[in-house]
Formats: structure tokens, sequence, C-alpha cells
């Protein structure tokens, strides 16, 4: 009976810690930082893996690079002016 006692608190106490471990590798880091990040940090280490960059995508940091460089960041730079568009509609009328 003590001994089923053991193992249930082991179970119990060890289950946050080992799906902070696996949230960690799906973001791309360490199974084991992410493990004893939150065996002692419970709460405050889910915080601190989300804030993260996640490194899953290795690729994702080149294509930031290439997006910046080509100006390529969801802004047409010839698409007119909303605040200034209807002024000019209006000159033209």
């Amino acid at each position: 009976m003590l001994i089923d006692a053991i193992f249930f608190m082991l179970a119990v106490s060890l289950t946050l810690p080992l799906v902070g471990g696996h949230f960690a590798t799906s973001r791309g880091r360490s199974f084991w930082m992410g493990f004893w990040l939150c065996l002692f940090l419970p709460v405050i280490g889910y915080f601190i893996l989300v804030l993260l960059p996640n490194k899953a995508n290795p690729l994702e940091k080149e294509l930031e690079e290439l997006r910046i460089q080509n100006k390529l960041l969801g802004i047409n730079p010839k698409a007119p002016d909303q605040r200034t568009a209807p002024k000019k509609l209006r000159k033209k009328a």
C-alpha cells in the first residue's frame, strides 16, 4: 500500500515536467531544459517556454532576413495612403 502511494505521488509530481519537456521539444528546444525548468518552476516554466522563440523551423530566421532585405513585410509601398485617398478623390471631382 505504501509503495503504491509513493508511485502515485511520483507519477503525479513528474507529469507537469514531462509535459513541459515535450512542449519544449515541439518548439525546437531541449527536452531536459524544459523538464528541469518545469520541475523547479512549474507555472512560471510554462510561461518561459511559451515566450521563448520557436526554433522548430530552422529556416525561419533566414526567411525573416530575406523579408527585411526585399521589403516584403506585408506593406505595399505603391498602395495609396488610406488617410489621403479620399482627399485626392475629392480634388479630381
